[in-house]
């Protein structure tokens, strides 16, 4: 049982806020996979009022999907076509620093610097 637990401990997230969120996070390069994630080393900054900055993304604003067992990150940006969204999975894992993953198949992610 107490195997058990710890184990749920350390693969649980931890509850999430726009507090906690908020901050500066480094993507990690990694071939070409998908058109629209960076695969070149990308800093994205996430300010607490719900906007962000990047210039893999440009600007635009993010909004939290809250989940009991994963949370996403939707940011919504203008692109030559007009508007666009891209909604990416949030992991603040218990031993971990704050990821939001880009693949989780090819371990590519932004992670918190902050």
């Amino acid at each position: 049982m107490i195997i058990f637990f710890g184990i749920a401990l350390v693969n649980i997230n931890l509850p999430l806020n726009k507090l906690r969120i908020s901050g500066t996070y480094v993507s990690n390069e990694r071939e070409p996979f998908l058109a629209d994630t960076p695969y070149k080393s990308d800093t994205l900054i996430l300010n607490p009022n719900g906007s962000y900055s990047s210039k893999f993304y440009g600007s635009g604003t993010y909004a939290i999907d809250y989940g009991i067992f994963t949370s996403k990150i939707r940011l919504t940006y203008r692109s030559q076509f007009g508007s666009a969204s891209h909604s990416l999975t949030f992991s603040d894992k218990v031993y971990e620093t704050q990821k939001i993953m880009l693949n989780n198949e090819l371990n590519h992610y932004y992670e918190k610097l902050e």
